[in-house]
């Protein structure tokens, strides 16, 4: 993975209540200081930005970002404002203002939707319901309709596969069903370019890309302008240009929001903004091989006043010499833990069943900790406290402790429990000082280290049989027996050639005396979208009789009839 990307680094020496006496100060009285705000603000990552925010509530007692409305006006106001929003949350507010009042800005819903991680989608997704108490899936169905309404849907699920196996049998379909569904018929099948794009993996669909060059002797970009229109095309082409080269299509939407007449500053400084600490450094690259220009110029020369400063700041580098890039603390917007508020509330949070753990109605951290702390230095350790403590605590005032007890003491307050606790004890209070996403994510990893890759797997298997003379399935036929067996010769299989294991699974659903209709139904329901091309092919290369007339044979009436339907035809 390459270093640090972004232009846009945590400063060294950071203060974050002396950062905010200088912005009150900037804004305090007659006229406003800007050039201190874009100093400071620009010139801070966007985790301490956001402890910045917390620092000027608690020592101020007011919200920065309300006093920087007040203070500020224009693009200069949206930047900042934006600046110290996190990330997740100005996704939120952007996807929100495209859709609300008059009028849609279909080109921010597609640039986000289009450019994030499943993660990133998830969390949007979250952030959106709380805030405003719909679905993003239903307020993009109530502003938009038909292709576009579903391309928007689709990403909106944040599903894409996010793995890199390639099966190049499956891309070579994938391609051939691209082409087949728009240069090579007339009219254009929609949903195929929807259902591929939108779902596999990168990975895959570069080399989907390249067979279809090969098939159709035109770039996939080409079939797409040629064949779909309006806001799908331009869907579908984010898409596919996200796909080859994420920074490419950034600093395209930058050179857009500038060129000819005009300015689109919203695209402008959502871009700036959202990109500045992610990939900042090879947008700049690609703009200045694409354009010719240095994106820097084009900013200088297309704004002014300090909401140009304020642009150039984000453009420029503001590396730190001695700082370790890998160092730095993720984006704010990748935290997983919920900033707390200064009344210490916690409003990222949702608990929707009844609390076991409830809010303590009288919480003081510090009195918490020096409990902790003083039974441990007394001699022994008092695990009752421990207990009485943590599990009448709720999460948010849980992780307050950790805070103040850090502050107090300087010590870690997990560290800590480490070295006095052990065994399952240990393990369950150490969960309950963890954030809920950490632990989740911990426990999946834990669960998950032994599992591999399809290719790790099928380079195992190959090993095995040098070593032994003997296929992996002979082993586990001869070893074991029953469903234990049935399972490892399944996962084998599967490893192997997902289609041909589904292939023998109907094969074997119709062959003799009876059919099994379970197996045989939820087969051809749950692969017809995926990879039933690939099952059917399989089944004549395995059994020399197509699945088609299998099924014709084998089924009767309306039965029959949506089993063909599925099927897809006959080879």
């Amino acid at each position: 993975m390459a270093g640090y990307q972004g232009t846009i680094k945590a400063t060294t020496y950071f203060n974050a209540e002396e950062d905010s006496q200088k912005l009150r100060k900037a804004m305090k009285g007659l006229g406003t200081d800007e050039d201190t705000i874009i100093d400071i603000l620009s010139h801070r990552s966007s985790p301490q930005r956001q402890q910045i925010l917390i620092a000027y509530k608690s020592t101020i007692g007011r919200d920065l970002i309300d006093d920087l409305k007040s203070e500020l006006s224009g693009n200069f106001e949206k930047a900042i404002v934006g600046l110290m929003t996190s990330t997740t949350l100005y996704d939120v507010h952007e996807l929100r203002r495209a859709m609300k009042g008059a009028g849609t800005d279909e080109g921010c819903l597609i640039e986000i939707l289009a450019s994030r991680s499943n993660e990133e989608i998830r969390r949007i997704n979250d952030t959106y319901r709380r805030l405003y108490g719909n679905s993003l899936e239903e307020d993009i169905a109530s502003d938009t309709s038909g292709m576009f309404q579903r391309v928007l849907v689709s990403l909106a699920t944040g599903n894409r596969d996010e793995g890199h196996y390639v099966d190049e049998g499956l891309a070579r379909q994938d391609a051939q069903c691209l082409y087949e569904a728009g240069e090579k018929k007339w009219g254009t099948d929609e949903t195929q370019f929807l259902s591929i794009l939108c779902t596999r993996n990168r990975t895959h669909l570069l080399k989907v890309f390249d067979e279809y060059k090969r098939i159709s002797n035109k770039d996939i970009t080409e079939s797409i302008k040629s064949e779909m229109s309006g806001d799908f095309e331009d869907a579908l082409l984010a898409v596919v240009n996200c796909t080859r080269n994420r920074s490419a299509y950034f600093a395209e939407r930058l050179y857009k929001s500038m060129k000819g007449l005009g300015t689109n500053d919203d695209t402008l400084i959502r871009v700036m903004v959202s990109r500045c600490e992610i990939d900042m450094v090879p947008i700049r690259n690609e703009f200045k091989r694409m354009y010719g220009k240095s994106l820097y110029s084009f900013i200088k020369g297309d704004t002014s006043g300090d909401y140009r400063k304020v642009l150039l700041n984000l453009c420029v580098p503001t590396h730190v010499e001695g700082l370790e890039p890998e160092l730095i603390i993720p984006d704010a917007k990748d935290n997983l833990l919920p900033p707390v508020g200064a009344d210490g509330a916690c409003p990222d949070i949702v608990i929707d069943s009844p609390e076991v753990l409830p809010e303590h109605p009288s919480i003081h951290s510090i009195q918490d900790a020096l409990i902790i702390i003083i039974r441990e230095e007394s001699g022994g350790t008092d695990e009752d406290a421990i207990i009485d403590i943590l599990t009448s605590r709720n999460l948010c005032q849980r992780l307050e402790i950790a805070k103040t007890y850090k502050t107090t003491f300087g010590r870690d307050l997990i560290d800590d429990l480490k070295c006095e606790l052990c065994g399952d004890f240990r393990r369950v209070i150490i969960a309950m000082m963890m954030p809920t996403a950490v632990y989740d994510a911990q426990e999946l990893r834990r669960a998950m280290k032994v599992c591999k890759s399809c290719v790790a797997k099928r380079l195992v298997f190959d090993e095995y049989q040098r070593v032994t003379n003997k296929d992996i399935i002979d082993s586990i036929k001869s070893e074991m027996s029953g469903d234990l067996e049935n399972v490892f010769v399944a996962v084998v299989k599967c490893v192997r050639n997902t289609p041909a294991y589904f292939a023998e699974r109907l094969y074997k659903s119709m062959k003799g005396l009876g059919t099994d209709d379970d197996t045989l139904i939820r087969v051809m329901v749950s692969r017809c979208e995926i990879d039933m091309l690939s099952i059917r092919n399989e089944f004549k290369s395995m059994y020399g009789k197509s699945l088609y007339s299998f099924i014709k044979g084998d089924t009767s009436g309306h039965y029959r009839k949506v089993l063909l339907c599925l099927c897809g035809g006959e080879d």
